[in-house]
């Protein structure tokens, strides 16, 4: 699954991808769009969550004001700011 949230201010941006970060133990940074030039964001995190990881993270978007959308995916789960 992927989570899609827009964040138009760059600082917000890397401040709650720092934040989504430290919730995780495993995760790896990547640049959305990279592979086929297509760029919708510019900060990617990948990672296997479970449940309570990931009601933490949505929990911290929908606190900072922030709605999410949910994509189906191919592989591991993907939030993407």
């Amino acid at each position: 699954m992927i989570y899609i949230v827009h964040i138009p201010n760059k600082t917000e941006r890397i401040t709650i991808a720092a934040e989504v970060q430290k919730i995780l133990h495993i995760y790896k940074e990547f640049i959305p769009g990279k592979e086929n030039g297509i760029y919708d964001c510019d900060i990617g995190i990948k990672s296997t969550v479970n449940k309570s990881q990931l009601k933490q993270i949505l929990g911290l978007i929908k606190r900072r004001g922030y709605n999410y959308q949910k994509r189906e995916s191919r592989a591991d789960s993907a939030i993407t700011l």
